[in-house]
């Protein structure tokens, strides 16, 4: 019988038609395999207000509005509290527009910050909850914005409340459900499953005399485009026929863009910002190899990945999560977490010299996702990993 589900981000403003999203085209996997499996499956679909390149709602400060904002930015805590305030009532608002609408049988929540949405909506409905562990949230939220708020304790109690009323739970890797066991001693089986985009077609790479190092991602914190800009600085002193492209946009780009001109690197690094898809072929077409300079230890690398399915050779950090998917010296190269910029310096270097080895690499990296993550075979997890009766 199918069922109806629906997919729920509770981020208030979530642009639905934000192609750049990767949270949303991971979501749109989810949705599809369950429509795929015959139920009815959807976001509910709300209506979006205008965001900002790094999907921040726009919002306009103007006169004393305007001064008051730029100086209480100044102090995190204070800012970053009154910003969850706001953020917190329209989380209860989308919470009322959910109930307002039509009754699902199945909820998907991806978990998100202080959202205990989808618990209430379980009990309002009498419906199972299912949550994808995208992140520690308390732990995201404070390497992302580098302090805590008023609303800490709410942060920390909303992943606890929702783990332990989950009906099924899907991490991304054993470290993150080892997370979720001893920490919240959660009595069901929890589903590891990394979260896949399927772009599958092998780019044809162009030859070119040029040694391209390509990065498609967000720019934060954790991805440390500071350690790839600074080492490859340093990188083009012995291979000055190099180019750097750091394709994306994120909180942390300006910053980088700033770094970039410090080290007069203007003509050796392309930041484009956000790019069209067909652009976005374009770039990895001329990547000699693909690089993730850092992660952190839950985040599954959606990046790499896209990289993999593309053939494309890759250079790839050292998390427990990236490690348990893919194997070092066989399908990638992997920095090495002690010594970061010297190890990166070397594999770069490596990469540079021995092309045809790095060619097998990213060869051996596609034969692998293929063969493990196929869109039917994955559609199969994904359905199997968040239902109570298995359809399959």
């Amino acid at each position: 019988m199918a069922e109806k589900v629906l997919i729920l981000i509770a981020i208030p403003d979530f642009d639905y038609k934000n192609q750049n999203s990767a949270v949303l085209a991971y979501l749109t996997e989810v949705k599809e395999a369950f429509v795929k499996n015959g139920d009815e499956a959807d976001f509910g679909y709300f209506e979006n207000v205008p965001v900002n390149k790094d999907g921040a709602p726009i919002i306009v400060y103007s006169g004393l509005k305007g001064l008051i904002k730029r100086l209480v930015k100044q102090w995190k805590w204070l800012y970053q509290s009154l910003a969850l305030k706001i953020y917190f009532s329209k989380q209860k608002s989308l919470l009322k527009q959910l109930l307002s609408g039509k009754k699902y049988d199945k909820i998907i929540e991806f978990h998100t910050v202080g959202s205990t949405v989808g618990v209430e909506l379980k009990r309002k409905w009498g419906a199972n909850l299912s949550v994808i562990f995208d992140s520690p949230v308390a732990e995201q939220f404070l390497e992302m914005y580098g302090t805590r708020t008023i609303f800490w304790p709410k942060i920390k109690a909303s992943e606890r409340i929702t783990m332990q009323n989950a009906d099924a739970v899907l991490a991304y890797s054993s470290t993150c459900a080892n997370y979720l066991v001893q920490r919240y001693r959660i009595p069901i089986p929890i589903t590891i499953l990394p979260c896949v985009i399927h772009k599958k077609e092998i780019i044809e790479r162009a030859p070119s005399a040029i040694f391209s190092i390509g990065f498609i991602g967000s720019f934060l914190c954790w991805h440390k485009l500071e350690l790839l800009v600074n080492v490859f600085a340093e990188f083009i002193k012995e291979y000055p026929d190099s180019k750097l492209y750091l394709v994306g946009y994120g909180v942390e780009w300006k910053a980088i863009k700033n770094l970039v001109n410090e080290l007069e690197l203007e003509d050796y690094v392309d930041l484009p910002g956000f790019v069209s898809e067909e652009e976005l072929q374009e770039y990895k077409r001329m990547f000699t190899i693909a690089i993730m300079p850092g992660s952190n230890w839950y985040g599954s690398p959606l990046k790499l990945f896209e990289y993999a399915f593309a053939q494309i050779p890759f250079i790839a950090p050292s998390t427990p999560t990236v490690r348990s998917i893919f194997k070092e010296e066989v399908d990638c190269l992997f920095i090495d977490e002690q010594n970061e910029a010297g190890s990166l310096m070397e594999k770069l270097t490596y990469a540079y010299n021995h092309p045809q080895a790095m060619n097998q690499l990213g060869i051996n990296a596609y034969n692998s996702v293929l063969t493990r993550f196929d869109d039917e075979a994955y559609n199969q997890q994904i359905i199997n990993g968040l239902s109570l009766e298995k359809k399959f």
